[in-house]
Order: structure tokens, then sequence, then C-alpha cells
């Protein structure tokens, strides 16, 4: 099976370092990674990847025309798509997850989000039973017609709309609270496409001033975000 991971980049240049690092260290590489960008300045690939930039794509409520555009052009080469967002962190296992789980289902992710707040410290567990964020998954090539319609909606969460698609999918619950990957919130530069973790998070949100939760759930790459908090 060959993976093509999918990135919407914008201007952060401290969220996208961490990007390819994350990358870089992943047990397997996709085959193709797919930088879809609309931002002057651009983002600058330093590992190879397939950049296309379009400067109608400006703004961060571009994802779905940047994923439509990648369809309708024929851009996707594997045979499976693994969405790899810029600011999150993930694990150096994620790829290797997905293409697991890839082999028996059509959709393949974590549930149960966790989100952190990088410039504020707290942290929140979505509790989504029914569907993963967009970084959290992971779908083969019999859903592209799915991913394509669920775009033109419009929704705003059009990742909600993507995991109600009928298909064979599953969700999986992290054990013994290990995470493959977190949604980081409030990176530095223009406010990403989920921008509203940042401002409107859920109200049962849990601060983490010293940093203790972060670490247990990330290690040592928790040394990476404490530039970014706010005192």
């Amino acid at each position: 099976m060959t993976i093509t991971a999918i990135t919407a980049a914008c201007h952060r240049p401290e969220a996208w370092a961490l990007c390819e690092r994350y990358m870089a260290r992943q047990t397997v590489k996709p085959d193709q990674w797919l930088v879809l960008d609309g931002d002057d300045p651009k983002t600058v690939c330093t590992m190879g990847q397939e950049y296309v930039f379009n400067a109608d794509w400006v703004g961060r409520d571009n994802m779905p025309t940047k994923i439509i555009y990648a369809l309708e052009n024929n851009l996707i080469k594997g045979d499976a798509v693994v969405f790899w967002e810029y600011d999150d962190w993930y694990a150096s296992n994620w790829i290797q997850t997905c293409i697991a789980g890839l082999k028996n289902y059509d959709m393949f992710g974590e549930g149960d989000a966790l989100y952190y707040n990088v410039k504020h410290r707290f942290w929140s567990s979505a509790g989504n039973a029914r569907h993963a964020s967009l970084c959290q998954t992971a779908i083969r090539r019999s859903l592209f017609d799915g991913l394509f319609n669920v775009c033109q909606s419009k929704h705003p969460f059009f990742d909600t709309r993507l995991w109600q698609l009928n298909c064979r999918k599953w969700l999986f619950l992290p054990k013994d609270g290990r995470r493959k990957l977190i949604g980081i919130k409030a990176m530095p530069g223009r406010l990403g496409y989920s921008a509203e973790h940042a401002m409107k998070f859920p109200k049962e949100v849990r601060h983490d001033p010293s940093l203790f939760k972060l670490w247990q759930l990330i290690g040592d790459d928790a040394a990476a975000y404490l530039p970014f908090y706010e005192h």
C-alpha cells in the first residue's frame, strides 16, 4: 500500500519546522508528501515534498478547496491518504500505525481527540466517540469520492462528515493514556483552520502551567513548546 501524506499549509514557520521534524523521524515514510499552500511568504519545504501554491487559497477556511483541487487534478498518487496537519504532534510510528489499520478498513484513526493549547497551557479531551479530527484520519482511495463530496458541501466540520460516511471504519482508543498524536493549538502566526479550538476551547479544560501533562503525553518533545507560553 502506497501512502500520500497531505498537508494544507500556511505561513507558520515555527509550526512547520516541527512538522518536518516529526515527519523525518517516522518509522515508515509516505511515498508522497503533498503540500498545498496559499500563503505568501510561502512555506519552505526541505524534504522533497511536492509543493503546490495557489494564491486563491489564501485564508484559513480553504482546506476543503485545496483537497478538491488535489482530487480534481489527480495529484494524489498513493493508495491511501494520511492527513498530516502542519501544527500538530505525531508519534514516530503514526504512519506505520495507519498503514496497519487501513489493511482492514477504509478509514482509520485515533479517537477521543486530545487538544493542547501551548500559548495558555491547558488541554482537553474532546471525547469524540463518533469521529476523529482530520489530523487523526487516514482513508483508502475507495473513499476519495466521498471525500470530494464532503469537501464540496462546505460544511465547516467536514472531518465529522467524513467519519459519517457509510464505510468500513475503525476508531481506536489510546491505551494507558499513550497518544499517537495531539492537536496542538495556538502556535505563533496566522490562525489555522481549526482556530476555534484556540479561542473557544471546550468548557472542561485542565490547566498545565508546569507542562507536566504535556511531558507525560509526548516526553522530551514537550521542550519544543516551551517558547510559546504566554505567561
